[in-house]
């Protein structure tokens, strides 16, 4: 079978970027994933096509292709129509417009129905990975960086892998897996799994922005970033995905400002890193700078770009007074120096109760979400039952004076005629502990509680239950 203009799709879809091994396939169920130039292993690549029969110059009755094509970049697939070049040919009739156009319509709801498929399978991928992955552990790259670890986790096979998580809207949207030296023939950094939707995805380091939160590319920079300040730290990542990830910023911490910290690619035409960080900062009213170094750079490969390159040379403290000047440009501060720990073991050792890191899908299955929206997790275990005057004896005294019917304590009948139940419990505020008051009967049995922003992970101690 012959199509009238074949060849011209496909010096249409090669020119673009297409890599067509295996030609073109026509009308078919789904679009056709294929390989693109200078990619990566993954088919980013695509089109979907389709027969029309028209007449050519001649008045014959002729095949011709259409559809469409394009490289997904993200979420964004990228789509160009096919251009259906017919010299001498008589025009398309209003139907044969409208037919095509339909056609056409149709195939491109399809094609973001299946991206949002493949977006929730890989996430779901990621997200049980996640799971299996361990708090502490050992991290190559941690050590040969000089930094340390911060909301990742670590293989359990021990082989020097951990993962970084990507975010998005409070959930786990993909891994970054950065392996170890024995890694064989694989990769050393991977996005996994394929499929992912990483757009506006970033790996929040140092808690909640209060007034400030800085970006950076990859994990190695933000860490040194935070070991520097103290401040919160975004890792977006790559280049391509500041300005999405800055966007997510500015839009959850409003009273935030933000500070990209940019890698100086300045070998690299256009200097990517730099002008990304413009275009971003410009874009959603941040600030940029990037590393200077005191020794001239090579011209001829690769030098140092980025602010753990710097640490490295020249020390933390180099990149902390960058920093500083930076912000005081700015009209801001840097909070007082804490002490740094290095290597690869998991959190600090100050932060020996947040040794764990839960998405809010693997909360929603260790707690139980019972306070009115607000993000108060209570994990499952009875305090205490008996008679109400029981129970009253055995609170502490600050309990006794505002009564077990009061916030802080949930009363619920046992449905024995034997007595009531005493549920008492904390919450975890962010930094300080506070008391949550829930105005719902707990159907089972509810102490220990953590409290959340929305659409967050939760850091904080696993409690099995």
């Amino acid at each position: 079978m012959t199509w009238a203009n074949y060849d011209d799709v496909i010096d249409q879809l090669t020119s673009g970027g297409l890599i067509l091994r295996d030609g073109l396939q026509i009308d078919t169920p789904r679009p056709v994933r294929c390989f693109i130039d200078g990619g990566d292993r993954e088919r980013r690549g695509w089109f979907w096509l389709n027969e029309i029969e028209l007449d050519d110059a001649n008045g014959q009755r002729q095949r011709y292709i259409t559809g469409a094509w394009g490289i997904y970049h993200g979420n964004d697939n990228g789509k160009q129509a096919v251009k259906l070049n017919r010299s001498g040919a008589p025009a398309l009739t209003p139907a044969e417009r409208e037919a095509i156009k339909l056609r056409h319509d149709a195939q491109m709801k399809r094609v973001k129905a299946i991206r949002a498929a493949e977006a929730k399978k890989a996430a779901d991928q990621a997200d049980a990975a996640w799971r299996k992955y361990l708090p502490t552990g050992e991290s190559d790259y941690l050590k040969r960086k000089g930094v340390q670890g911060y909301g990742l986790r670590y293989s359990p096979s021990g082989n020097g892998t951990l993962a970084v998580p990507m975010q998005r809207d409070g959930r786990i949207v993909g891994l970054q897996i950065i392996r170890g030296k024995d890694r064989g023939s694989k990769l050393e950094k991977q996005y996994w799994p394929a499929g992912m939707d990483k757009v506006g995805a970033y790996h929040l380091i140092g808690g909640i922005p209060r007034g400030l939160v800085l970006v950076a590319e990859g994990y190695a920079t933000a860490a040194t970033l935070h070991e520097a300040s103290g401040l919160p730290v975004a890792v977006a990542f790559d280049a391509g995905s500041l300005m999405p990830v800055v966007a997510a910023l500015a839009k959850t911490y409003r009273s935030s400002k933000i500070l990209i910290c940019a890698d100086d690619d300045y070998l690299t035409a256009g200097n990517p890193g730099v002008e990304a960080a413009r275009l971003a900062a410009t874009a959603h009213g941040a600030a940029y700078f990037k590393p200077e170094f005191a020794e001239e750079r090579s011209t001829t490969k690769k030098g140092p770009t980025d602010f753990n390159d710097l640490h490295a040379l020249e020390g933390i403290h180099v990149v902390r007074n960058q920093l500083t000047a930076a912000l005081d440009r700015l009209g801001l501060s840097v909070p007082a120096a804490r002490e740094i720990h290095t290597g690869g073991q998991g959190e600090p050792p100050q932060k020996k109760t947040l040794v764990s890191l839960l998405s809010v899908g693997e909360a929603t299955e260790r707690f139980a979400l019972i306070y009115g929206g607000k993000g108060t997790l209570f994990a499952g275990k009875l305090y205490k039952h008996g008679t109400r005057e029981q129970l009253l004896m055995d609170l502490p005294s600050h309990g006794k004076r505002v009564g077990i019917d009061r916030p802080g304590n949930l009363v619920t009948d046992r449905g024995d005629n034997n007595g009531v139940n005493l549920q008492r419990w904390t919450a975890y505020a962010n930094t300080a502990a506070s008391t949550a008051i829930s105005n719902t009967a707990a159907e089972t049995e509810f102490s220990t509680s953590y409290t959340i922003p929305a659409n967050t992970l939760v850091a904080g101690e696993v409690i099995d239950i």
